[in-house]
């Protein structure tokens, strides 16, 4: 099974061991640091979850890793960043993942407090003695 990064509606950028998420429809963002944003990284470059789940097993990095990645794939699916594409196929090499100390199981921190700003409309939804990122006044 494959997951797609939601391209329609979401763009990202990898900031060293950081991934920026943003979806656009709502004006949520996330970060992905660490393994998550190297789940994010496989899952952009178009491995599958058995190979990221493989890569995980091989280089041991926390306990019960199937069920900590089925949570965050799980994380991404709720909040429509990603989405399931069972016809995919992946020629791409072998994921390979080093053990880090310092990071934790894979998360998502979500903030929504750029959220109106990231959902406005800069072309309708403008204050028109501003302009934007000013919202018209109600």
């Amino acid at each position: 099974m494959f997951y797609r990064i939601n391209s329609a509606c979401v763009v990202h950028e990898k900031v060293d061991t950081e991934t920026f998420i943003i979806n656009t429809l709502n004006g949520m963002y996330f970060v992905a640091d660490g393994y998550a944003s190297l789940i994010w990284d496989a899952i952009a470059a178009g491995y599958s979850v058995e190979q990221i789940q493989g890569a995980f097993h091989s280089a041991e990095t926390f306990e019960d890793h199937e069920r900590v990645l089925c949570d965050f794939f799980a994380d991404l699916l709720s909040e429509e960043l990603v989405f399931v594409d069972e016809q995919g196929t992946n020629d791409a090499s072998t994921l390979s993942i080093t053990k880090n100390t310092i990071w934790g199981i894979p998360m998502l921190s979500k903030h929504d407090d750029l959220k109106d700003l990231v959902a406005l409309d800069p072309v309708h939804e403008v204050n028109p003695e501003k302009g934007w990122p000013f919202q018209p006044e109600v």
